[in-house]
């Protein structure tokens, strides 16, 4: 019996799930990340597979990043067995979560995700080559950053990310030693959420006159976000920020040039899309980024940054070069600026391990 949806396929139109699996994986990370919340050496999370009513199959990534994610995995795969079982009997839930990406409270975010492209996946919405700009996270130490920025520099990419933390004199000078390398709006820095106002307002008057392309959340009180714009004048990338907002109150933010969209983080993909449009109509820029995915992730995050007309902007989607021995065949690459997918990645299913 078909769901009878009104949506924007219409009356009658069938939205259901014949089978749902779900897949571990695990590789390294080389080198390990350094994030906030420690040292990062391996990249654990599932693959979901669903065939959909007309036998059509896809695939989608679910891989919370610890310490970034409002899930986690194992949560994920111990509630697995129920939403399999309702996705699978219950069409109304099939079009809400996977169909439409709007999943309830208290659905994993991460889980929406994956079934959201899986779902897309298996009507053919993401295939073929596809390549996207991007921007590099510089990751060496901090002697070796002018060096690995001039290597890529050398392979075609030309803008760069770098983490920053302490926000003294030391940091000030590495900002000051790249930007002579990459030039005036190449480098986009991030302190995640890392700062006072005061250590804020004195990092960015001492780079002022290095032109980074923004400064990503910078402050941990992000309700000084307007008075450090107004007393520095340098452009802001909100994040994490996003998660405590109504798009609609970004209409009174100051300074506000890009929206960085992590939407294997965040889940439900119409979320995301809100965020996309308020970008556009606050003239701002809405940069897609990665939550360290695997390649199917990462080619999926292309087909949306397409979707969402921000194919043009350099994504945070780099960090394929971190992956060592993925589970994918032909995974993606990086080449002239851009990370590239001569075809759809496909998923070594033979590598990962099942979850009843």
């Amino acid at each position: 019996m078909a769901y009878g949806g009104t949506g924007r396929h219409g009356v009658g139109h069938i939205v259901s799930i014949r089978d749902l699996r779900l897949y571990r994986f695990s590789f390294p990370l080389v080198p390990p990340l350094r994030l906030k919340t420690g040292r990062l050496s391996r990249r654990h999370g599932c693959f979901v597979r669903l065939v959909d009513h007309e036998g059509r199959v896809g695939s989608g990534e679910v891989a919370p990043l610890p310490g970034f994610s409002g899930d986690n995995l194992r949560d994920i795969i111990v509630a697995w067995p129920h939403w399999r079982d309702r996705l699978l009997t219950d069409r109304i839930a099939v079009r809400r979560i996977v169909h439409d990406g709007l999943p309830p409270d208290g659905f994993p975010p991460s889980l929406a995700f994956g079934l959201g492209c899986a779902w897309r996946d298996a009507r053919g919405e993401f295939s073929g080559p596809t390549s996207q700009p991007v921007n590099i996270l510089l990751s060496g130490r901090r002697g070796s950053l002018v060096d690995e920025a001039r290597h890529w520099r050398t392979l075609g990419f030309f803008h760069f990310k770098l983490k920053v933390a302490k926000g003294d004199s030391e940091e000030v000078a590495i900002v000051e030693s790249l930007a002579g390398e990459v030039g005036p709006e190449r480098l986009r820095l991030d302190a995640n959420r890392r700062w006072s106002f005061d250590v804020a307002k004195s990092f960015f008057l001492a780079i002022r006159d290095c032109e980074p392309d923004y400064v990503e959340e910078p402050l941990r009180s992000p309700a000084e976000l307007d008075s450090l714009y107004e007393a520095t004048g340098l452009p802001l990338a909100y994040d994490e920020t996003l998660d405590d907002l109504k798009p609609a109150m970004l209409r009174r933010a100051r300074g506000v040039k890009a929206l960085v969209l992590k939407p294997s983080l965040v889940g439900g993909l119409v979320r995301n899309e809100t965020w996309v449009r308020y970008a556009r109509a606050m003239g701002a820029q809405a940069v897609v980024s990665s939550g360290f995915n695997s390649s199917l992730g990462l080619y999926h995050l292309c087909h949306l940054a397409r979707n969402w007309d921000a194919s043009g902007i350099p994504a945070g989607l780099a960090t394929v070069h971190f992956n060592r021995n993925e589970p994918i065949l032909d995974p993606g690459r990086l080449e002239d600026g851009c990370l590239f997918f001569r075809e759809a990645p496909r998923v070594d299913w033979a590598k990962c391990e099942p979850v009843d």
